[in-house]
């Protein structure tokens, strides 16, 4: 059983002071850039989009760390064989804004790099495409998973997109009630109302409604605006509803389950639900940006009701060959004290794919980009399992990891811990017994 103990992100910003030292990096006046001074070689640039505040920040800091340290590896084997060029990051915080990742995209435009790790968000992905597309700028996201986003255009995705989290969801709920086992076929919504949160909310609410036999309609959804998050109104209506079925004999409470689809946002939600009786012991279920998030753990009372209805949130796994991707995650742990989550160890192999492409576009001559691209990630053995983009230069398969708030070991009170994994390719849905504790 793989267990990861998340704690705050202190530790994220040493790291930036250790790397100061060994890359000599120095601030530019450009606010939240960085850039990266490595002195006596030519330097070969190349950007990340990474949310290093707001909602998205966790995965943003992770993935920001598993960038650097790929860059002190792939820079290192160039110096051991003698090559003469280093590559240099321009890192740009998006803020987990769109309008601001788009900037961060014309900012790296002006510094003539054309490959690009991130952003986080799909509402962020899409604006960047936009703009790559016509741009000559390829992107490469670990995160960004909304099928809007599945098009043959320059944005690269090492993950799953978000049809395969669907299918997760959707198993999940079928298992029932992990407590007593009984089916859960009256659900409820609350959804972060951008481009990923509202398509994966509409993906989930067509495939219950097409299947009328197992599910009724699901009639309580409460969409959020992401700029003005009122979770004590939403919350309050949602008891109110879910009172109302129980109190009327409409549905006993084993039956009853809540769908929240959020970034780290979340934790307000569920702090905010543990008021409520009504909506305490029944099953909620989480989504793939909220899975192994911090902020939960680090509040005593959502982890603690979080544990009580049995939450759990699906995430692109990592592949099971722990060799291969297991020393960089160990050092991504040494620096951040803990481990990353998936999107972090992808975020790895999506800069190694980044520089691969960015060396052959200065150097080629007459390049095809795509084919090129294409070419790069066949060549590369990628720490997070091997595979070939499809037509939509998106990752085919591979399998969905779910992750679940549980006990933890003395000193600590709660933890994220895997307890389960759905097959994409199989459609199958395999549970640890820690999945029903």
């Amino acid at each position: 059983m793989e267990i990861c103990k998340n704690k705050i992100l202190k530790p994220l910003q040493k790291y930036s002071v250790f790397l100061s030292s060994i890359f000599m990096f120095f601030l530019t006046s450009c606010g939240d850039m960085e850039e990266y001074n490595i002195n006596d070689y030519q330097i070969i640039k190349f950007g990340l989009l990474t949310s290093l505040s707001g909602s998205g920040e966790y995965t943003g800091q992770v993935s920001k760390v598993a960038i650097e340290i790929a860059v002190e590896h792939y820079n290192e084997q160039l110096r051991e064989s003698g090559e003469d060029y280093q590559f240099k990051p321009y890192i740009f915080d998006t803020q987990t804004n769109p309008d601001t990742a788009l900037k961060g995209m014309q900012y790296l435009k002006r510094k003539g790099i054309h490959f690009v790790v991130g952003p986080y968000s799909s509402a962020s992905a899409k604006k960047c495409v936009e703009f790559a597309n016509k741009n000559d700028m390829y992107i490469f996201t670990v995160s960004a998973i909304a099928t809007a986003l599945a098009k043959p255009d320059n944005l690269y995705r090492l993950i799953p997109d978000m049809k395969a989290m669907t299918k997760a969801t959707l198993k999940a709920i079928e298992v029932g009630n992990p407590t007593n086992y009984r089916k859960i076929n009256h659900l409820s919504m609350i959804y972060r109302n951008d481009l990923w949160g509202a398509t994966l909310a509409d993906d989930l609410k067509t495939k219950i409604t097409e299947d009328s036999v197992d599910y009724d309609e699901v009639k309580n959804i409460f969409p959020y605006d992401v700029s003005k998050i009122s979770e004590d109104i939403i919350i309050s209506k949602l008891g109110k509803k879910i009172k109302s079925a129980i109190e009327n004999n409409q549905k006993r409470r084993e039956h009853l389950g809540v769908i929240l689809i959020s970034f780290s946002e979340g934790t307000k939600f569920l702090e905010e639900a543990a008021k409520y009786d009504y909506l305490d012991n029944i099953i909620w279920y989480g989504s793939s940006a909220y899975a192994e998030d911090p902020t939960i753990i680090e509040n005593s009372v959502a982890s603690e009701f979080a544990y009580r209805t049995k939450f759990s949130c699906p995430l692109a796994a990592i592949a099971s060959n722990r060799d291969k991707w297991g020393h960089i995650s160990s050092e991504i742990a040494s620096i951040t004290g803990y481990k990353p989550n998936s999107y972090g160890v992808t975020a790895y192999d999506a800069a190694m794919l980044a520089m691969r492409c960015s060396a052959e576009y200065n150097f080629g001559d007459n390049i095809l980009v795509n084919v090129m691209i294409h070419e790069e990630l066949e060549n590369y053995d990628c720490i997070t399992g091997n595979f070939k983009f499809d037509e939509n230069g998106d990752r085919p398969n591979g399998k969905i990891a779910f992750w679940s708030v549980r006990k933890a070991p003395p000193p600590d009170f709660y933890q994220w811990v895997q307890t389960g994994t759905y097959d994409i390719e199989n459609d199958n849905l395999k549970l640890s017994k820690s999945f029903y504790e």
